[in-house]
């Protein structure tokens, strides 16, 4: 009989002087087996640790690795989505297109990212004095968004670059056939199916008359104890595959310093919230419109900033979920001498 175990050996020699009965072979092999089989499972497992661990610290280390080139590739990325926002941003109007043309003026400009598919805009003016301006939702938001609105802009640089100013409604016509053939869907089988709501407010100062067209996109016109008036848009977009049934209709407005005139995005009223009794519910017209009545008298860059808290307290913890662009200004009476420069909010 072979008793190789070393612990079983010592344990003969202490409690058996070394010897023992035939009759305990049997017994003392089994128990040398069994030592026997303990120790190789010990050293399996110990190997088999000792392999996890190496396989552990080089798992780490490949996901550290990865973790620092996703840092990387997310701190180039969010470089870019900065320059583009200020690029995006250079593409809005400069001051000197606010010159003596308003008496009061914010802007809100929101996009839900870092860039958007929202753009307003102001024409460089004609030489009878009007002059134009415009707020344009594209389809979509961040980079998507943004470069519809960098097509949007630049359409309509084109389209006022002349000496007189076209009406509202042929400016959107010819929005509608430039974001068209700008994105190749003026074909059959066109792939893609893109476009904008928008709408141009063109004022007449000197004969204190606004002409307004719009396409999804409402205008609001508000006077100090008169109430809110909701001048409605067309409800068709423009620039998307199928062409405009019809040419906006045409609005003529009267013109009065105290007037305030207000479009916004339907960020503002599509955004949802939680109603009280229960479940979720858009913003709304009927909301904006006593926010306007509220604050007007106030004015343009108090009734922004009371939009923006009621629309906040109304989201809760709700995301925003699209770009956001409100525009309020009341126009400047062509009489007055005083040079005047906006201070928009954002």
């Amino acid at each position: 009989m072979s008793l190789s175990h070393r612990l079983l050996q010592r344990q003969i020699r202490k409690h058996l002087g070394g010897v023992f009965a035939p009759e305990l072979e049997p017994f003392l092999q089994a128990v040398n087996d069994a030592y026997t089989g303990l120790d190789e499972d010990k050293t399996l497992v110990e190997r088999t640790l000792d392999l996890s661990s190496q396989e552990l610290v080089q798992a780490s280390q490949a996901i550290q690795q990865k973790q620092a080139e996703l840092t990387i590739a997310m701190e180039q990325v969010m470089d870019s989505l900065r320059y583009a926002s200020r690029l995006q941003k250079a593409q809005l109007p400069e001051a000197e297109r606010f010159e003596r043309r308003f008496s009061d003026f914010s802007v809100v400009w929101l996009p839900r990212d870092t860039i958007g598919g929202d753009l307003w805009w102001i024409s460089p003016g004609d030489q009878d004095g009007r002059f134009s301006i415009a707020l344009v939702d594209c389809t979509g938001h961040g980079v998507p968004g943004a470069m519809l609105s960098l097509l949007a802009s630049t359409s309509l640089e084109q389209i006022y670059g002349y000496a007189k100013e076209p009406s509202p409604d042929v400016a959107l016509e010819k929005l509608d056939h430039a974001m068209r053939r700008g994105l190749n869907q003026d074909k059959l089988g066109a792939e893609g199916n893109d476009g904008c709501d928008a709408a141009i407010l063109q004022i007449d100062a000197h004969n204190s008359t606004a002409y307004f067209s719009g396409c999804r996109i409402d205008l609001f016109c508000v006077d100090p104890g008169d109430g809110v008036v909701r001048i409605g848009s067309d409800r068709f977009s423009l620039g998307y595959s199928d062409p405009m049934p019809r040419v906006p209709v045409l609005h003529e407005l009267g013109i009065d310093p105290q007037r305030m005139f207000v479009m916004s995005t339907d960020g503002l009223v599509d955004q949802v919230g939680i109603r009280p009794e229960g479940g979720l519910r858009s913003f709304g017209f009927s909301r904006l419109m006593r926010c306007l009545s509220q604050f007007a008298s106030e004015g343009c860059v108090a009734t922004t900033n009371a939009l923006m808290t009621s629309l906040e307290e109304w989201k809760g913890i709700q995301e925003r979920r699209d770009d956001l662009s409100i525009l309020a200004f009341k126009v400047q009476d062509p009489r007055a001498v005083h040079h005047l420069t906006p201070a928009p909010t954002a």
